[in-house]
């Protein structure tokens, strides 16, 4: 048997062994909360293990690989050390805010800090979709990438990646994902990106902005379903969209941009910030928001593609966003005296 083969042999039985993690982890995924976020079980060293596995996957490994080779070592690893460096300061810095209000999604703590909004929560939905899609697009074509080294077709090894992924997180959710990141980042990474597809439909749009009046998920029966369905619809929409990249590393950042550029500072603001209001929020996720778009519309094919650096573009709606919030926040009095009320409790309650 050749070395090909054996290879080949290695990721077929790597493939069924995770589709059947799926059926195993699917027996713990009662509910939504189960389904989503494992139910909240998870200790810090499978939450490490996780976050790992998804956030540096095969897609950042070929892609700094190819950018390194095409433009010079510090343009192949600038976003690898981005990620890394962004799980550290996360750990440290947010992690345990977060993790004390049991969210489902970045928007809750959102909500929680200025206050929800219907609009802001369909924004939230509708901006996140294509820039989870597109980091999903990214892994499946790394993916289909290492296959074909090994004499599948590149398209067809997409295929059967994004395949198996459908599998195995349609039925197994987020324990699926955490066993399968002990297994192997390539997979979970896909998987993890998938799957915060499911939450964002399932929490931002179908329970906040549809249902508002309720205020958990696990209330709504149609929850877990709803979560499940986009994560098999998710699948196979980046499977036919993989057809038409092939660029891995803008798949996985240019998508981001009208997301990032208008939610990434308000939610900073909030958590580093006691002065942030809502009024600041909302006006600097406005303000980010239009001149992400404007990146967005900048790095794909169109008339306007290539008018400046896409990434210059997305720096400038952080300063943008962050000036906005400052001014904003620091003038709205009304805003200050929520604030003061909030600082008051808190420390009333020894926090």
């Amino acid at each position: 048997m050749s070395v090909n083969s054996m290879i080949l042999c290695v990721c077929v039985c790597y493939f069924i062994g995770v589709i059947a993690v799926g059926m195993y982890a699917s027996r713990r995924a009662k509910k939504a909360s189960d389904y989503l976020v494992a139910g909240r079980q998870l200790g810090w060293v499978r939450t490490g293990i996780t976050l790992s596995a998804v956030q540096i996957g095969v897609g950042i490994v070929l892609s700094g690989a190819t950018r390194g080779y095409d433009h010079g070592v510090w343009p192949g690893i600038y976003y690898t050390i981005g990620c890394g460096g962004g799980l550290i300061i996360a750990g440290l810095v947010t992690s345990k805010k977060l993790r004390s209000q049991e969210g489902f999604v970045p928007m809750d703590f959102f909500s929680r800090r200025y206050g929800d909004s219907r609009g802001i929560r369909f924004w939230s939905f509708l901006s996140n979709i294509p820039s989870l899609l597109g980091i999903f697009i990214a892994q499946i074509l790394a993916c289909g990438g290492v296959l074909s080294g090994f004499g599948i077709p590149f398209h067809w090894g997409v295929v059967l990646t994004g395949a198996v992924v459908l599998l195995y997180c349609t039925v197994g959710g987020m324990w699926g994902v955490v066993i399968a990141a002990i297994l192997a980042a390539a997979m979970s990474s896909a998987n993890g990106v998938i799957l915060s597809m499911g939450s964002c439909v399932a929490r931002d749009f179908y329970n906040r902005f549809l249902h508002p009046e309720v205020s958990s998920l696990d209330e709504l029966p149609k929850a877990k379903r709803i979560s499940q369905a986009t994560v098999l619809i998710g699948s196979i929409v980046g499977i036919i969209f993989s057809f038409y990249m092939t660029d891995i590393l803008d798949a996985m950042i240019i998508f981001n941009y009208p997301y990032m550029g208008s939610l990434l500072i308000p939610m900073l603001g909030g958590l580093m910030w006691d002065r942030a209001t809502r009024k600041g929020a909302f006006a600097a996720a406005a303000a980010g928001g239009i001149i992400g778009v404007g990146a967005f519309f900048i790095g794909i094919p169109s008339p306007i593609q290539g008018m400046i650096n896409v990434d210059l573009a997305l720096f400038i709606a952080y300063i943008v966003s962050t000036v906005v919030l400052v001014v904003v926040s620091l003038s709205d009095k009304e805003g200050q005296k929520v604030n003061d009320r909030m600082i008051a409790e808190r420390r009333a309650n020894g926090n």
